[in-house]
């Protein structure tokens, strides 16, 4: 839906790590002022809220 209203869109795989200096890339190439997060819930995908934690304590951290 974010691509179809033209918003910028970037996926990253919290199974691999993620990768924290292409979001913060990506944030600053796109002026990025409100990041909205989504993805798949604890109870279908056990351990993401941790490794999505850790993620964006990394990248909030600037990391």
């Amino acid at each position: 839906v974010a691509e179809e209203l033209g918003r910028a869109v970037l996926v990253q795989d919290m199974d691999h790590g993620g990768n924290v200096a292409q979001v913060h890339s990506w944030l600053e190439a796109h002026g990025v002022r409100v990041l909205n997060v989504a993805g798949p819930r604890e109870n279908k995908c056990p351990g993401i809220y941790s490794r999505a934690r850790h993620f964006l304590s990394q990248l909030l951290a600037g990391r």
